[in-house]
């Protein structure tokens, strides 16, 4: 029986491969796996996925949100964001508060670390992201010249 070692397959490839829609999704997919491994290496504090929460908590301008609002929000389970409060809080990037209304609920509240660390990388988030919207939008317009 022979193995294969190494096998590279290009974009290009995947989209003669498969049917359009399944090209898309591999190609989506293998871009968002890209995306988390290059942001995971460009903090030096928080995981891509901590980022993610913390952009998050953005949105919630007129009251902190609970783990289960944030799990709405990010598409996930309570449980996955509540792994990844555990660690911001930890970092003392994030504290959870008692809700005043209903003591069972939990707000959760940013930091004045969180508030430097966003001031950190501020100018390099911006280079970051224009550089994989680019990518992202290259993607897409080679599929649609095929």
């Amino acid at each position: 029986m022979q193995y294969i070692a190494y096998m590279q397959i290009t974009n290009d490839q995947i989209l003669d491969m498969m049917p359009p829609h399944f090209g898309l999704f591999g190609l989506l997919f293998a871009f968002m796996n890209r995306l988390q491994a290059a942001g995971d290496s460009f903090y030096e504090e928080i995981t891509c996925k901590q980022w993610f929460l913390l952009a998050c908590m953005n949105l919630y301008s007129k009251e902190a949100p609970t783990a289960n609002e944030l799990a709405e929000t990010m598409g996930c389970s309570r449980q996955n964001v509540k792994e990844i409060l555990n660690a911001l809080v930890k970092k003392e990037i994030l504290v959870l508060k008692q809700d005043d209304n209903d003591k069972r609920k939990q707000r959760i509240y940013l930091t004045s670390k969180q508030k430097r660390l966003a001031k950190k990388y501020q100018n390099k988030e911006m280079d970051f992201f224009s550089f994989y919207i680019r990518a992202f939008l290259m993607m897409k317009s080679q599929m649609y010249l095929k």
